[in-house]
C-alpha cells in the first residue's frame, strides 16, 4: 500500500508513454463504438416491446407490460459493468478482483462529476452535474443532500483506492488549472482572429486539452508502471485518432436561428398558462410557436390544459375525462403564484383565435390509459387538415401516439438520451439538462430543448445544437437564439462550450 505522501510532480516518461496511448485508446473505443453500440441495443430492446422507453417515471409499466425486459437490461448493464471493469484492469494493471469491480463501477459513478473541470466529449456525453443543477437547483435541501451523496461516494472512491485526499486535490490543480488556462488562451485566439472557418478546430483544440488534462490527472494518481513503451510513431498515430474523433464530436454553430416556442402558451407569467388571454399576450412577442396542451374530456372532445388533475387549479380532485368540455369550460381556475382567475378553453377556441393571430403551434398530447379506444384517430380525423394546412406542429410523450398520429409527422418527447432516437417520429424534444451533440447528431432531425429558462441553460441547448429551445422567457431566448447565428459572434460560442456546466 502506497504511503499518504504527497506525490512529486515528476514523471518519467515510461509512465507517460504507457499510459497516454492507453487513455486515448479507451476513450476513441468508448466514445466512437462502447456508447453507440449500447444505445443500439436498448433502444432495439424498447422497441421490441413496442415502444422506446417513454420517460423515467413509466419504466416500471414497461417493465411490468414486457417482463423479459428486465433480465435483458440485467444483462447489458453486466456486460456494460465488466468492460469498464476491463478497462480499469488495463489502467492499474490489476488482475481482475471484486475490489478492482468496486473501484472501477464506483469511479464509473463519481468520474462524470469531473467534466466540470475537463470538457471531454466522453465526459460531457454524462448530464448527471447539469441534470441535478436544473432539477434539484430548485430544491435547497434536495441539491444539499445531492453535493453530500456525491462528497460520500468521492470520499468511499478515495478510500478504497488508497488515494490520499491532498494527493487527489493537488493532482486536480495541478492539471485542472492548466487546462482553465489553456482554454482561455484559446478563447483569446478566437476573439482575436474571429471568423468562422476557425471554431470547429478551436473546439476540438479544448476537447484534446481537457483529455490530456485528464490522462495527466490519471496519471498522477496512478501506480508506477512497468518500464515500458510503445513506439513513438505508434503513440502519434492514436493521438491523431482522437483528434479526428474530437471534431467528429465537436458541435457546430446555428447555420440559421434555433426556433423560440413559448411553453405552455405563456412567457414570463404574463397570463393563466394554455388560457386564451396567455395566447393573446404571448403572440405579441412573436415566438415561432406557442406550445399548448390538450387532453381529451368525458364527452370525447379536446381541452387545452396541462396537468391530469384539477386540484391545483381548480380545487376539486377530478380528471379531464371524469368531466365533459361543458363543465370544465365553466369552472373557474386560479393560479396561487400568479394570483390570477380565468376559464379553460376547448381546443377549437384556441385554434380559431390563434388562426386569427397568425401564430403556429406545436400541440402537445396528453394520453392517460383512460382516453377513449379512438381518441387519437378522431384527433386527426377532426383537426388534422387544419393543423398540417396552418404548418402547426403536434408532439406527445406516448410514442404509441406517434405511430397512430403518422400523418400529422409527430414529435416524439424522449426524456432519456441512454437509447438511440428511433425512426419514426419527424423531430425529438428533449429535457436540456440531458441533451448532447452526439443526440443530436444522430437525430439526423430537428431536435427541441425543453424547458430551457436561464441563460445557462438556454445557451446550454443550443451549444449543443438543439433546433428550438422551448421556454418561459421568449423574449431571453430570442435575443441569445439570434447571439448564435446572427451576430456571428463566434468566441461567444466557444467561451460557452468551456464555461457553461449544461453545454
Amino acid at each position: 500500500m502506497p504511503q499518504n505522501k504527497l506525490f512529486t510532480l515528476k514523471i518519467s516518461k515510461y509512465k507517460f508513454s504507457y499510459y497516454l496511448p492507453i487513455f486515448f485508446s479507451l476513450a476513441i473505443f468508448n466514445n466512437l463504438m462502447i456508447l453507440p453500440i449500447w444505445k443500439n441495443i436498448v433502444g432495439w430492446i424498447f422497441l421490441q416491446a413496442g415502444r422506446p422507453l417513454d420517460s423515467a417515471i413509466n419504466i416500471v409499466a414497461v417493465m411490468t407490460s414486457e417482463p423479459w425486459i428486465i433480465p435483458a437490461l440485467v444483462v447489458l448493464v453486466g456486460i456494460l459493468l465488466a468492460i469498464i471493469v476491463w478497462q480499469a484492469s488495463w489502467w492499474l494493471q490489476e488482475r481482475w478482483s471484486w475490489r478492482l469491480a468496486g473501484k472501477a463501477w464506483l469511479g464509473a459513478i463519481v468520474f462524470p462529476s469531473l467534466a466540470i473541470f475537463f470538457r471531454t466529449p466522453l465526459l460531457t456525453q454524462n448530464k448527471l452535474l447539469p441534470f441535478l443543477i436544473d432539477h434539484l437547483g430548485r430544491n435547497a435541501w434536495l441539491s444539499l443532500a445531492a453535493v453530500l451523496l456525491l462528497i460520500i461516494a468521492w470520499v468511499i472512491f478515495l478510500r478504497l483506492n488508497y488515494i490520499p485526499g491532498r494527493k487527489f486535490l493537488l493532482a486536480l490543480l495541478v492539471t485542472a488549472g492548466p487546462v482553465f488556462l489553456g482554454n482561455c488562451f484559446i478563447l483569446f485566439l478566437q476573439k482575436l482572429f474571429e471568423h468562422p472557418a476557425t471554431l470547429a478546430i478551436n473546439s476540438t483544440l479544448v476537447n484534446m486539452l481537457s483529455q490530456f488534462g485528464l490522462c495527466l490527472f490519471l496519471i498522477l494518481l496512478s501506480p508506477q508502471p512497468h518500464e515500458m513503451a510503445l513506439p513513438t510513431y505508434v503513440t502519434s498515430i492514436i493521438i491523431g485518432a482522437a483528434f479526428i474523433s474530437c471534431l467528429l464530436v465537436t458541435p457546430q454553430p446555428h447555420k440559421q436561428t434555433p426556433l423560440v416556442i413559448a411553453h405552455r402558451g405563456a412567457s414570463q407569467n404574463n397570463d393563466l398558462q394554455n388560457s386564451i388571454a396567455a395566447l393573446r399576450k404571448t403572440a405579441k412577442l412573436h415566438p415561432d410557436y406557442i406550445e399548448i396542451d390538450v387532453h381529451e374530456t368525458k364527452d370525447h372532445q379536446f381541452v387545452v390544459l396541462h396537468d391530469e388533475n384539477l386540484s391545483d387549479l381548480a380545487g376539486i380532485d377530478r380528471k379531464p375525462h371524469d368531466m365533459t368540455l361543458q363543465e370544465l369550460q365553466q369552472l373557474k381556475i386560479h393560479d396561487q403564484k400568479l394570483q390570477q382567475t380565468g376559464h379553460l378553453a376547448s381546443l377549437d377556441q384556441y385554434l380559431r383565435v390563434a388562426d386569427k393571430l397568425n401564430q403556429p403551434l406545436l400541440i402537445d398530447i396528453k394520453t392517460t390509459p383512460f382516453d377513449s379506444a379512438n381518441m387519437l384517430e378522431r384527433f386527426e380525423r377532426t383537426y388534422g387538415y387544419r393543423i398540417l394546412a396552418n404548418r402547426d406542429l403536434v408532439q406527445s410523450l406516448d410514442y404509441s401516439a406517434i405511430k397512430q398520429l403518422h400523418a400529422l409527422k409527430p414529435y416524439y418527447l424522449q426524456s432519456t438520451n441512454l437509447i438511440l432516437p428511433p425512426k419514426d417520429p419527424a423531430g425529438f424534444a428533449m429535457s436540456h439538462s440531458v441533451l448532447t451533440t452526439s443526440f443530436v447528431s444522430m437525430a439526423q432531425r430537428p431536435v427541441f430543448a425543453w424547458t430551457a429558462n436561464r441563460p445557462l441553460a438556454i445557451k446550454g441547448a443550443l451549444s449543443a445544437g438543439g433546433d428550438g429551445i422551448i421556454t418561459d422567457n421568449v423574449p431571453l431566448a430570442k435575443k441569445l437564439a439570434a447571439e448564435f447565428t446572427h451576430e456571428r459572434n463566434y468566441s461567444k460560442y466557444l467561451a460557452n462550450l468551456i464555461f457553461n456546466p449544461y453545454a
